[in-house]
């Protein structure tokens, strides 16, 4: 389909909304009205998605289609089931994610990606975890920082030759001794000394590896030799 034929049928497209957006002005029924909102999202979206598609460094383009899209289902949606506001905007989290993950697969130098993805994911998921009440109100902020800090925890396992992320990790374990804190407060039988021990004996095992590893590659150099 050449240039011209696609203008000629957007432009048809927008009059024909046009023309039932005039008609739903006299016409009292909110489903109709559901049905012109929905087309206008899908026809918005389908220009943004050529957008897209002519420029694939245009990836706000599809970012921004594809939330048009999905406001166009719910608006369906609500005519056809009672869709759960919950529910709704869980699914709008996590379309949200796997736009930016598809923005860091489709270009690995968009890793900044990683982040917003991570953080909507997890979002998304402690709204499921609110709704089906497999969370407690005050453990909400945990579970965020626990997301967060995984997120950034993959970001450091994405490292190159080229790109070394080394920060993320300390990031990423920061978060998750924040986690570990509001857990403690949330927790009454966690007192602050358990968790001053539990510190010593993480603190004293990871100096333990660290130091095992250094004398098994100091063995193999003076082995290589």
């Amino acid at each position: 389909m050449n240039e011209r034929k696609k203008g000629f049928i957007i432009g048809f497209i927008v009059i024909g909304i046009g023309l039932l957006s005039l008609v739903s002005r006299f016409v009292d029924g909110g489903g109709f009205k559901h049905i012109i909102a929905a087309g206008i999202c899908f026809v918005i979206g389908y220009l943004f998605t050529h957008s897209y598609t002519k420029d694939k460094r245009r990836w706000w383009a599809l970012i921004v289609s594809l939330l048009l899209y999905f406001i166009g289902f719910l608006f369906v949606a609500d005519l056809v089931i009672d869709f759960p506001d919950d529910l709704a905007g869980a699914l709008f989290l996590w379309l949200g994610s796997a736009v930016f993950a598809y923005v860091y697969k489709k270009n690995s130098n968009n890793w900044w990606a990683i982040i917003p993805s991570g953080i909507l994911f997890t979002l998304g998921s402690i709204v499921i975890l609110d709704v089906t009440r497999l969370l407690r109100t005050d453990q909400e902020g945990i579970v965020f920082l626990l997301g967060v800090s995984l997120t950034f925890f993959y970001l450091r396992s994405q490292s190159s030759e080229k790109r070394v992320f080394r920060w993320a990790k300390y990031v990423g374990a920061i978060l998750l001794l924040l986690a570990l804190l509001v857990y403690t407060e949330s927790e009454p039988w966690l007192g602050t000394e358990v968790v001053f021990a539990l510190l010593l004996i993480v603190a004293g095992a990871y100096v333990i590896v660290r130091h095992r590893r250094k004398k098994v590659a100091g063995h193999q150099v003076r082995g290589s030799k």
